[in-house]
């Protein structure tokens, strides 16, 4: 089982998750009526991208969010893509990657199972919430627009 379909076990087992052609011109996953829809073409890297993040708005999300006209449209679609990120790309397992010797985003990004974009934006999302240094769990984390330097402290 890869880590799509994990996620997708555990995703369904809360809300209805239907992989399908998507008609709706431009979207790649829509949640909807209490339904997650993803794109059935898509790779399953994306697919799990895209679950993740209708996911986040299954979680955080209220009424329809498809105008992105309002400030509260663009706020809960940010909130949805924060969730989603910081489930694909914890603080633990950019520490993972660290000490695993992948030594640059394109190796982390295919060991996470993730695009490199997500994996940037996960990266630019850690350094807009905690700073540019962060400690973790005795690790000190050092964000540098998109890499991540990780540092054992001992505390």
């Amino acid at each position: 089982m890869n880590d799509f379909e994990a996620l997708l076990d555990e995703v369904s087992s809360e809300v209805p998750v239907i992989e399908s052609p998507i008609l709706a011109k431009g979207y790649e996953g829509l949640y909807k009526d209490n339904y997650i829809f993803l794109e059935k073409s898509l790779s399953d890297v994306r697919k799990k991208e895209m679950l993740m993040e209708e996911y986040g708005h299954h979680k955080t999300s209220v009424g329809t969010i498809i105008n992105y006209d309002t400030p509260e449209s663009r706020k809960q679609e940010a909130r949805a893509r924060r969730v989603s990120l910081e489930a694909l790309v914890s603080l633990d397992k950019l520490v993972e990657c660290s000490f695993a010797g992948l030594k640059n985003k394109f190796e982390c990004a295919e060991y996470l199972n993730v695009s490199v974009d997500t994996l940037s934006d996960a990266i630019s999302h850690y350094s807009a919430k905690f700073g540019p240094t962060y400690l973790h769990k005795g690790y000190l984390l050092h964000f540098d627009s998109d890499s991540i330097m990780v540092l054992k402290t001992g505390k």
